[in-house]
Parts: structure tokens; C-alpha cells; sequence
């Protein structure tokens, strides 16, 4: 999603348009060095991933989720059904952690 031209590519986001660049496995400094791009571009990546998984959903033939797929950043083979499984968990452990984070907030508008 951070190709050159995506709603909300690398340069719009502080980072090389790198689709091997995801963060995982950066250094405390790099993590230290990201700056949130503007909620504007995080909502257009938003809908630009919600968009791509419905196009997925709605052409995937039925034997799909079987299918081993190669991570290309992390070198590890699942299926994708492994994959979809853990997207809806880091989705729901990230809501979890909003949630958190808004407590810890309470002046601020939710």
C-alpha cells in the first residue's frame, strides 16, 4: 500500500515508496523516527485497504484460502486463510489498544 501513487504512499507517509518497508523488525531509532502522516491520508489508506480486501473477497475462488502464500517481507508461507485470520486479530488487538489509549485520554473528543 505504500507504492508510488497509492492513496497513501510512502512519501506521503514519511518513508520510501518501499512495499518491503512495513516496519516489522525496525530498530528502536527507525520506530523512534516515524511521524504519523495526517488523518487524512490515514483514513484514503484505510479505504484503499478496505477496498482491495472487498475486491479480493468478492473474486477469490472458493479453494483459496488453502492457498500457501510467501510472505515477501518476512519469508514465512501460510495459508491464506492463516493470513485473513491473523489481519482480523491484529485489527481487533489494535481497536483494543485505541480503546486503551482513549482512557487514558479522557479530555480528549472520541
Amino acid at each position: 500500500m505504500l507504492r508510488s501513487g497509492s492513496p497513501a504512499d510512502g512519501r506521503r507517509c514519511h518513508r520510501p515508496a518501499d512495499p518491503s518497508d512495513t516496519g516489522f523488525g525496525h530498530s528502536t531509532a527507525q520506530a523512534a523516527g516515524f511521524q504519523s502522516p495526517g488523518s487524512d491520508i490515514l483514513l484514503a489508506y484505510h479505504g484503499a485497504v478496505h477496498e482491495l480486501v472487498e475486491r479480493y473477497l468478492s473474486t477469490a475462488p472458493d479453494n483459496d484460502l488453502s492457498r500457501v502464500v510467501v510472505s515477501p517481507t518476512l519469508g514465512n508461507a501460510h495459508t491464506v486463510e492463516e493470513r485473513l485470520r491473523g489481519l482480523v486479530t491484529d485489527s481487533f488487538a489494535h481497536l483494543g489498544q485505541i480503546y486503551l489509549l482513549q482512557g487514558l485520554m479522557p479530555d480528549t473528543v472520541h
